[in-house]
């Protein structure tokens, strides 16, 4: 079983650089990166004057804002990956041909799922190579604080593909692509909502947001660490609740993507 979802994970992710989405999202990463060079600069500068309290000013916020970005670009390509995967096989019909091999339907969909993540981790390994250089560079290396703010973006793209996967199966690629983004930021949204409503007088109980938040996951848990680092508070708390609950719900969405592809009429699907 391992070997035949590797096996199409292999497949996925080859399919995954044929495309070039990849490329694009190296491309696009550097291009929002760049925009924050003035920073980078100006850290440069100090530590070539000397000034390590500007350096040590300047690193954390260049690191805040150059992982908010990755981490949004990173998230954006996990869905891509998510709803275009699945469906351009059963649009192809090249699953016929893979399912025929013999490959189950569930080490189908693992495998898939794996071969995405694998494609958002290497963009996440040339990112933390990057900023490791530069770090070193300028005398502030990295900790485990910001190994800790880049595992945790990696989470939410596994998330956000985990979703995408799931709802791509019942939807086209912009449903899944929208549902998706509600579903992984769902808790975030009902909190908007209700401070909108709040700021137009109108009272939401407490425990009716909550009720309506309970069922989406907590995405917000992970907020804390860009604080603590802004605070040069290099200490990470904690983070195993956290962690266990997006990868809990993020194992959950992929079964129940087995579920409902196990019982998809895959011909009709194809047409």
């Amino acid at each position: 079983m391992v070997h035949r979802i590797t096996a199409v994970a292999w497949m996925t992710f080859r399919r995954l650089l044929r495309s070039r989405i990849l490329m694009a999202g190296a491309i696009l990463a550097l291009l929002v990166m760049g925009l924050y060079s003035g920073i980078l600069i100006a850290i440069l500068a100090a530590a070539e004057e000397g000034d390590q309290q500007e350096v040590q000013a300047l690193v954390p916020m260049f690191f805040h804002l150059a992982v908010a970005m990755f981490g949004t670009v990173s998230t954006i390509m996990a869905t891509i990956i998510g709803v275009t995967v699945l469906r351009t096989d059963m649009t192809s019909g090249t699953i016929f041909g893979v399912l025929a091999k013999p490959v189950s339907r569930g080490e189908y969909v693992a495998g898939n799922w794996l071969g995405g993540l694998v494609a958002v981790l290497i963009l996440w390994l040339v990112f933390a190579v990057v900023m490791g250089a530069i770090a070193s560079g300028i005398g502030a290396p990295l900790g485990s604080l910001h190994v800790a703010i880049i595992a945790s973006r990696i989470l939410m793209a596994a998330l956000s593909l985990s979703a995408a996967l799931l709802l791509s199966i019942r939807f086209n690629a912009w449903g899944a692509a929208v549902l998706s983004v509600l579903l992984v930021n769902g808790a975030s949204v009902v909190e908007q909502v209700a401070n909108i409503m709040g700021a137009l007088k109108v009272d939401v109980p407490e425990k009716l947001v909550n009720a309506l938040a309970f069922p989406f996951p907590v995405t917000n848990a992970f907020d804390g660490l860009s604080e603590r680092l802004m605070q040069s508070d290099l200490a990470p708390d904690s983070l195993l609740p956290a962690v266990a609950h997006v990868v809990d719900y993020a194992l959950v969405l992929l079964f129940v993507a087995y579920l409902f592809f196990r019982r998809l009429d895959l011909n009709r699907s194809s047409e």
